[in-house]
């Protein structure tokens, strides 16, 4: 057996764990990108209600 016969299915395999471990960070990434977002979108509902409530009360 040629000792050099298993190197290009070691790098087949590295760079396939490597996509893979790619692949999941970018997901990941893009899961906490979204619940960011949802929270910022929360936080501007959440103000401005509190705004409209209180300019509610003022009218009072």
């Amino acid at each position: 057996m040629n000792k050099h016969s298993n190197r290009p299915t070691l790098w087949t395999n590295k760079t396939l764990i490597y996509g893979k471990l790619l692949k999941q960070a970018s997901g990941d990434a893009k899961q906490q990108h979204q619940q960011q977002q949802h929270l910022i979108r929360a936080s501007s509902v959440y103000e401005a209600a509190v705004s409209d409530s209180r300019s509610t009360l003022s009218r009072l």
